[in-house]
C-alpha cells in the first residue's frame, strides 16, 4: 500500500499573461472522472459562480456552474466508455 501524498502546495502553473493585460490569470483545474475535484477547483468554481451571480443577478449561478461542469464530465465519461468497444 502506498503512503498518502502530502497536500498540494500553491500551484506554480498559475500563469500571469504578459503586461498587455495583467488582470487575467489562467488557472488550470483538475476534475477526475471518478468525481474527485482538485482543491483549486473547489475554491475556484464557487468564486466564478459568485461573480456570475453579481453580474447576472441570478442567485443560482454557482449551482448552475457546478451542474454544467458535471454534465460535461458525464459526457466525457460516456465518450471514454464508448471508445472502449472495438469496431466491427
Amino acid at each position: 500500500m502506498q503512503p498518502a501524498l502530502p497536500p498540494p502546495t500553491r500551484p506554480t502553473n498559475t500563469v500571469q499573461p504578459s503586461i498587455h493585460n495583467s488582470l487575467i490569470f489562467f488557472t488550470p483545474v483538475a476534475i477526475e472522472t471518478a468525481g474527485t475535484w482538485h482543491l483549486q477547483a473547489v475554491e475556484l468554481v464557487p468564486e466564478l459562480g459568485r461573480r456570475a451571480t453579481i453580474i447576472t443577478g441570478d442567485s443560482r449561478g454557482t449551482t448552475y456552474l457546478f451542474q454544467q461542469l458535471s454534465v460535461v464530465l458525464q459526457k466525457g465519461n460516456a465518450v471514454s466508455y464508448q471508445n472502449t468497444f472495438t469496431a466491427g
